[in-house]
């Protein structure tokens, strides 16, 4: 895969993702680059479109979309962008010699996705298993329609690569095979046998007639205990959730204790899926410095009477 994008610079990328996947759908790319919280957003590229084939490489040289007297001197780097069926693949391959995204607020690809599809979209994820370049949780967000990786003052050579798995809620989880759909059934306490002393307890519920799943993570940060909370809703009939975290500090135990002194922080997400009954797996990926990584969970406990079919 080989495509390019600018130094300091950002991708918007459109997507129509099906229940079968990416293949055969239309995506659109676009660069963009801000550098100041304030200052305006400029365009890099054209917009340009292209069909999700497999085998091929949507986007060869992100370079030659490069508009006519870049702003603030800025040049695409030279990449290349493939687009699989649930994935997006960034390669420098192309690239001559070392260097490092433009450092400023904001050189971030964006993938803008169809409406529709992106109702489908539970979350994006990077792929530590192959991706070199330095992309840390947060620089990975997706917001309504839209998917942001932002590279600003990364460096990189030509054996560089990034990849970005992505999820769809209801029917069909990208990349991740036959999964079983969430049923009250999952509700219980699941833990790794390899990783005996935290865990987690899962609650499929109801709010406002919503299946809604409910999460506590019990783990520990530096010796001390750290307990992680959220919920997320989801379709009827999804095979993952994507439920974003948080974590409380501030207020004291007892009879001292005042709900006014706890603080509450976004951790990151927990994307929860299951093989069976009894399995699952969790990725989670931290916004406060504990990187990403899956575990697999196997059920410890269920609830007396209820059956997971």
């Amino acid at each position: 895969m080989k495509n390019k994008i600018a130094v300091g610079t950002a991708l918007i990328a459109l997507m129509q993702i099906s229940y079968a996947g990416l293949l055969e759908s239309e995506i659109s790319l676009e660069t963009i680059a801000q550098l100041t919280s304030t200052s305006t957003i400029e365009s890099l590229s054209f917009i340009t479109t292209a069909t999700v084939t497999d085998p091929g490489i949507e986007f060869p040289s992100v370079s030659d979309l490069e508009i006519d007297n870049p702003p603030f001197g800025l040049r695409l780097v030279d990449v290349a962008i493939n687009v699989g069926d649930d994935f997006i693949e960034i390669d420098f391959d192309n690239i001559s010699e070392s260097s490092s995204f433009t450092s400023s607020f904001q050189n971030t690809y964006v993938f803008t996705f169809d409406n529709d599809v992106a109702l489908t979209i539970t979350g994006a994820s990077i792929d530590s298993n192959v991706t070199s370049l330095g992309l840390a949780a947060n620089d990975v967000t997706f917001s309504g329609n839209q998917l942001f990786v932002n590279v600003e003052s990364l460096p990189f050579n030509n054996t560089t690569f990034a990849r970005i798995n992505l999820s769809i809620e209801g029917g069909s989880n990208l990349g991740n095979g036959n999964k079983t759909q969430i049923s009250p059934g999952h509700s219980g306490t699941w833990y790794d046998p390899n990783r005996n002393g935290e865990g987690f307890v899962l609650e499929i519920i109801e709010i406002n007639s919503q299946p809604t799943m409910l999460v506590y993570y019990y783990t520990y940060d530096q010796g001390r205990q750290m307990y992680l909370i959220g919920t997320k809703s989801f379709v009827a009939g999804a095979t993952n959730v994507i439920v974003p975290m948080q974590v409380t500090d501030g207020a004291s135990f007892g009879f001292d204790f005042d709900s006014n002194q706890v603080v509450r922080m976004d951790w990151g997400t927990l994307e929860i899926s299951f093989d069976s009954c009894d399995s699952g797996k969790v990725t989670y990926s931290s916004d406060l410095g504990f990187g990403s990584a899956t575990i697999q969970i196997t059920r410890l406990t269920k609830i007396m009477n209820l059956a997971c079919p």
